[in-house]
């Protein structure tokens, strides 16, 4: 790795990003498919898929996964993601900044109108 630059990303190698690396990566479509009970984001970088249960508590100890356990629900029209249980084998951010499973992520996904 060479100072000032970016040290390999999950993509590099295929790892899943977890979170909130996910959101890390180069600008490409989110997809969000909704159903009543969950919403799939879905990356088409490279079909990344991340499940959020809605109206429902987390669980008391969930099993540390690379996405976690995300639960949501709607304040007004922004969707608020919650996720705990997060393994420690992602990343924070491209310069490969770690955490431990008892990182907290809180996300808020709002529709803009796009011109």
């Amino acid at each position: 790795m060479l100072p000032g630059r970016i040290g390999f990303t999950p993509r590099s190698s295929c790892m899943p990003a977890g979170v909130p690396g996910f959101l890390t990566y180069p600008v490409r479509p989110v997809y969000f498919l909704q159903t009543p009970k969950e919403v799939r984001i879905i990356y088409s970088g490279d079909e990344q898929v991340r499940r959020v249960c809605l109206g429902v508590p987390h669980s008391d100890n969930p099993k540390p996964s690379w996405y976690g356990e995300s639960i949501g629900h709607y304040e007004g029209d922004a969707l608020v993601v919650d996720t705990i249980g997060t393994n420690d084998k992602t990343f924070l951010d491209n310069y490969r900044t770690p955490h431990t499973q008892n990182l907290h992520v809180i996300e808020r996904w709002k529709m803009i109108e796009w011109r």
